[in-house]
């Protein structure tokens, strides 16, 4: 924060196995390898999922915000708009707008 400077680093998660007859599991900082310093390192912490590969749905689990003024833990969902190569939230898709 102190410089302006904004980074992004990706990183997929070691594989993750789902219990008998369950979804996978959500992914999480601590499922990176390394995780620990994943985890404790990063100002926003972000995961992606798409829990049936069926469907256009992902969800967006906001996991770590160490600074209140850049955003919020919470969940969005987007969804795949074939139409305009894009994805938006779901519901905003549902309503046309």
């Amino acid at each position: 924060m102190r410089h302006g400077v904004h980074i992004w680093l990706v990183a997929h998660p070691a594989k993750m196995y789902a219990e008998r007859g369950k979804e996978l599991p959500v992914p999480g900082l601590y499922d990176i390898s390394g995780s620990a310093n994943w985890a404790n390192k990063a100002s926003i912490g972000i995961t992606i999922s798409r829990p049936d590969m069926t469907k256009p749905e992902v969800e967006i689990h906001v996991k770590k915000v160490k600074f209140r003024r850049v955003g919020q833990v919470g969940i969005q969902y987007l969804r795949w708009n074939k139409a305009t190569g894009k994805y938006a939230r779901a519901y905003e898709e549902e309503l046309n707008l």
